[in-house]
Formats: C-alpha cells, sequence, structure tokens
C-alpha cells in the first residue's frame, strides 16, 4: 500500500498521559511517533479506557503527557494534540504548534526505536537509500536554480552603490582605489560565478555518496582559521556573524527543513552536517569576496549586500 502520510512514521513504545475534558491524565502509550502526530492506545487491561473515550471524536483538542524514561532526556513532553481518529482503543492524533525542541528529542528517540525495529530488513533500506538519492537531487536542483546566478545578482546591484561611495570617498586616491573595484568584480565575476555554484553545491555532492547506516558528511562550511593571522580571523568573524543572523532570521524554515532531513537519513542531522544551511552559502561566497582584498568599504558594501540577497534566497530555497 503506498504511504500517503506528509511524515515517516517510527514504532516506538512510550508511556503517556491523556488529558481530554473531564478526563485527566488517563494512562495510555504511544505506539507509533511521526512530526505530524502520534498513535495513543489504551489496551491496558488493568487499566480500561473509560467512557468518556468515546466522546472523542476528530477535530477534538487534547493534551498528551509523553514520558520517555530513557537516560538523558525530560521527564516529559507536553503536546497540544487534535484526534484525527478514535478506533476504541486507539487514537491517532495530530499535534497542534508543537514545541520543536520536544518534538526534536523525541525524534530523536524515535529514530533510534524505529532503526532497532528495522534492523536486518535490507527491503526497507534499498527504499530508503532511493528516497535519499531522489530528495538529494531534488534539493541540489533547488539550490542551483536559487542561487545559480547569485554572484553576478550581487556584483551587478553593488556597482551602483559602489559608485557612491567614490563620490563621497575622502580624496581622489581613495576615490579610484574604489572605482578599481568594479573592474577588479567584473574581472573575476565569470570565474566567481563557476566557483561559487561548485562550493555551494559540494556538500550536497558529497552527501550522494552516503550509504543508510553509514556516517553522514560532517563539517559542512568548516573552514580552517589561523588565530595568529589578524586579517583572516576578521574575515572569519565578518562570514560568522553573518550567518548567525541568516541562521536567526530563518529559523523556523530551518529548523522545518533540518527535522526533515533528520526523517530521510534516519538519524540526527548535527548543523554541521546540514548540506543546505546559511554557512555553506554565505562561506561559498563570502570568503571569496574576501580574497579580493578590496578597500575595505567595498568589501563591508558587499557583504552587506550578500546579507540582503542572501536572506531573499534562501527564503525561497526553505
Amino acid at each position: 500500500m503506498e504511504e500517503l502520510r506528509a511524515h515517516r512514521r517510527l514504532a516506538v513504545d512510550f508511556d503517556a498521559l491523556l488529558t481530554a475534558g473531564s478526563l485527566r491524565e488517563h494512562p495510555c502509550r504511544v505506539k507509533d511517533f511521526c512530526l505530524g502526530g502520534a498513535l495513543l492506545t489504551l489496551d491496558d487491561p488493568l487499566r480500561p479506557p473509560p467512557p468518556a473515550i468515546a466522546l472523542l471524536t476528530p477535530g477534538t483538542t487534547i493534551e498528551v503527557r509523553i514520558r520517555p524514561r530513557s537516560p538523558g532526556t525530560r521527564d516529559s513532553y507536553l503536546f497540544q494534540a487534535s484526534v484525527a481518529r478514535n478506533e476504541k482503543q486507539a487514537l491517532g492524533v495530530a499535534f497542534l504548534s508543537p514545541d520543536p525542541t520536544a518534538l526534536m528529542a523525541l525524534q530523536a528517540l524515535a529514530t533510534v526505536n524505529g532503526q532497532q525495529a528495522r534492523r536486518g530488513t535490507t527491503e526497507r533500506r534499498r527504499i530508503d537509500e532511493a528516497t535519499v538519492r531522489k530528495a538529494l537531487a531534488a534539493l541540489r536542483e533547488l539550490a542551483s536554480n536559487n542561487l545559480g546566478d547569485l554572484p553576478a545578482t550581487l556584483i551587478s546591484q553593488c556597482q551602483k552603490p559602489i559608485t557612491e561611495l567614490a563620490r563621497r570617498a575622502a580624496s581622489d586616491e581613495e576615490a579610484n582605489r574604489v572605482l578599481d573595484s568594479i573592474a577588479t568584480l567584473r574581472r573575476y565575476a565569470p570565474g566567481m560565478q563557476s566557483a561559487f555554484l561548485q562550493q555551494a553545491l559540494r556538500p550536497l555532492d558529497d552527501f550522494s555518496n552516503w550509504q543508510p547506516g553509514g556516517l553522514l558528511p560532517g563539517n559542512v562550511g568548516n573552514t580552517r582559521l589561523s588565530l595568529i593571522d589578524k586579517s583572516a580571523f576578521e574575515d572569519w568573524l565578518a562570514i560568522k556573524v553573518l550567518v548567525s543572523r541568516a541562521e536567526a532570521e530563518c529559523k523556523e524554515p530551518l529548523f522545518e527543513l533540518h527535522i526533515r532531513l533528520n526523517e530521510l537519513f534516519g538519524t540526527q542531522l548535527g548543523v554541521q552536517n546540514n548540506p543546505v544551511g546559511p554557512v555553506v552559502f554565505l562561506h561559498a561566497l563570502g570568503e571569496p569576496l574576501q580574497k579580493m582584498r578590496l578597500s575595505k568599504p567595498v568589501e563591508q558594501l558587499l557583504l552587506k549586500a550578500l546579507e540582503a540577497l542572501m536572506l531573499e534566497r534562501m527564503a525561497r530555497l526553505y
């Protein structure tokens, strides 16, 4: 049967407490879990479901306190949910605006349970691998289409502001140095265009060699930093600030993307493993711009414009 759910479900076995109206913290169990909801069972012969359970029709809002009882986790995670179906001793529920931290923690536990349940099932692994390949290809195409012209667009947009910078320069020498930046950018634009796209897509290409159960590529967007070289440190810091602001600005869509990638790979993807995170794209273009050693006002102007342009493109991509 074809799977029509938006999220992959994983088999789990968590204690939980169900609250709905006059029904207060009735014990139940979570038997499967996904990012969108869960299946609750009430088949404990020692605690049969009370009559109030039959009144929980689809659309009824309930409260579920899930208690994983696993080392290193919180005692419980509270979710508001809506009843999707009621099957006597089982409730299918959909989460309502779940807390991202709780969702991520339970997904991590559910993933472990799911991997254990599927251990030795080679057919499932083949299906997962094919899904991964298809998703990576789609991500690569989206990233290429959204970001491919970024260097050319950035240079085109900045020519007029750079000319204005030259007009306001304190001396003719400084004005000429600023105007020379336009010629330098034009000269390096073709090579920068291809190099940027290659660098921006490299993490996705690295992920294409991933095998189910294997280690995920890491240190995405990582660069070696020499603390002795003051100039290198300042360059690194400037990009780091851009990355931090972009991650904060795109926090919600990044979270959604992150948990979907976790579902895709069946593991916990760290920040350093995200092949389409802001750190990848900002380093891919920010560093080449810095290496040109343009005048400081021009470099700052370019980085500021890059930040605005990148946020616009990432909003589309995510």
